[in-house]
């Protein structure tokens, strides 16, 4: 939105200033922009290679962990090999709880609500 001062101090939309930004905004984003197919392949590929900040590759390992289901759709959405891991422990990093991951519904005091549908 282009906005300015008006003579009496109040601001006011210039809506045709505003429709010509909008429009010279969408042609740069359209100039550098790339189909999404071409996208999803190189960031397949970045995965492939593990090219991720380790605490990213650390959050998806213990997901992996957490939920068998969470880690076979990720494989399915990105078509990854069967032999292609991730895992905490291959990460070289001090984690707490790397080798030992306690659900919820095992702490003391605590009672699972279970979701059903009707």
């Amino acid at each position: 939105m282009v906005a300015a001062k008006a003579h009496d101090g109040n601001w006011i939309v210039d809506e045709d200033a505003t429709t010509a930004k909008r429009a010279e905004i969408r042609k740069a984003r359209i100039a550098t922009a790339r189909p999404t197919r071409e996208w999803m392949a190189s960031e397949r590929e970045k995965i492939l290679r593990k090219d991720a900040a380790v605490q990213v590759q650390q959050m998806f390992a213990s997901s992996f962990k957490l939920s068998r289901r969470f880690e076979e759709q990720f494989r399915t959405f990105w078509n990854l090999p069967g032999d292609w891991t991730l895992r905490e422990e291959d990460l070289g990093i001090p984690t707490y709880g790397s080798s030992y991951h306690m659900d919820v519904s095992e702490l003391p005091d605590v009672h699972v609500v279970k979701f059903v549908e009707e």
